[in-house]
């Protein structure tokens, strides 16, 4: 389902034409923004992997959204964000750069330094519009990491443990500063926005593919020429979704019928949909290899 055909089911539903009531594209589009975000929180249908590049001395990994002040037209594309966090073989999305539209993609990056990317294969055509776009590591789109694993000279993946368990293993190996001899490899994630820490730190740079659960990223907000990302057997969700969103922008009572009745059929259909997922649900085989550095 595409966002003008959202916006299209929305406005000719039975309650807006009754009652003779008007909604926005705009609007819409923000009912479908949150819609689609509720749906990849609550039922998590969709994976996503990016490539995250693990620094020798460095525990802590997350990357809030960078403000791009420059870009080149060249090959590959440079961009300038001072002190960014990236590293190279990291995955960053861009988007919303003007003039210098090729730059909006997901790409693998080099880093020259510590205020410059390289958008790796890339070609730069056009002037760049000052102070446009914005930059994401791939992994802001996680709600929850499934396996970070590494291939080829290295092997193996990381084990994933809860801040709760850590914390009662602590004793264990002592501070969060223990030498890596001391501590297991493990990673742990802290959420709202996704960080990754990790435990037992490389001694040189890794660099690891993460499959995680996913969310729209910033970028990914449903407008005029952004779609829903959700698969079609969803559309339905979506729009009972998006309905009840967009009625509760109008300020309805809460015991009004037609809110009443949109988050019935909402909730009925998420239901629906989570026992498809459970039916289909499988116990993947426990890997124990860890990743070897």
């Amino acid at each position: 389902m595409t966002s003008s055909e959202l916006v299209g089911y929305v406005q000719r539903d039975h309650f807006f034409a009754e009652k003779r009531i008007s909604i926005s594209k705009d609007r819409v589009y923000l009912a479908g923004s949150w819609s689609q975000n509720e749906i990849c929180t609550e039922l998590r249908p969709l994976e996503g992997k990016c490539n995250l590049t693990l620094i020798s001395g460095q525990e802590r990994y997350q990357f809030p959204v960078q403000d791009i002040s420059g870009a080149t037209a060249t090959s590959p594309i440079i961009l300038t964000i001072p002190a960014h966090p990236f590293n190279t073989g990291d995955t960053v999305v861009v988007s919303s750069v003007l003039g210098l539209t090729g730059a909006n993609a997901r790409w693998s990056v080099t880093k020259p330094d510590a205020n410059h990317i390289s958008l790796d294969g890339s070609t730069g055509t056009g002037t760049y519009t000052a102070s446009t776009g914005k930059a994401y590591h791939g992994i802001l789109a996680a709600i929850d990491t499934k396996l970070i694993r590494k291939t080829g000279t290295y092997s193996g993946r990381l084990h994933k443990k809860t801040v709760q368990e850590v914390e009662s293993d602590r004793w264990q190996y002592g501070t969060a500063g223990s030498p890596a001899d001391e501590v297991s490899k493990h990673y742990v994630i802290y959420e709202n926005p996704i960080v990754i820490g990790v435990r037992g730190i490389p001694l040189e740079t890794i660099t690891t593919e993460v499959l995680y659960l996913r969310k729209p990223l910033p970028s990914e907000k449903l407008s005029a020429t952004v779609n829903p990302f959700l698969p079609d057997e969803l559309d339905k969700l979506l729009y009972r979704g998006t309905l009840l969103q967009a009625l509760e922008l109008l300020n309805l009572e809460g015991t009004d019928p037609a809110l009443a009745t949109a988050r019935t059929l909402y909730e009925e259909e998420k239901n629906r949909q989570r026992g498809i997922q459970n039916s289909q649900k499988y116990v993947p085989r426990e890997e124990t290899q860890s990743l070897i550095w």
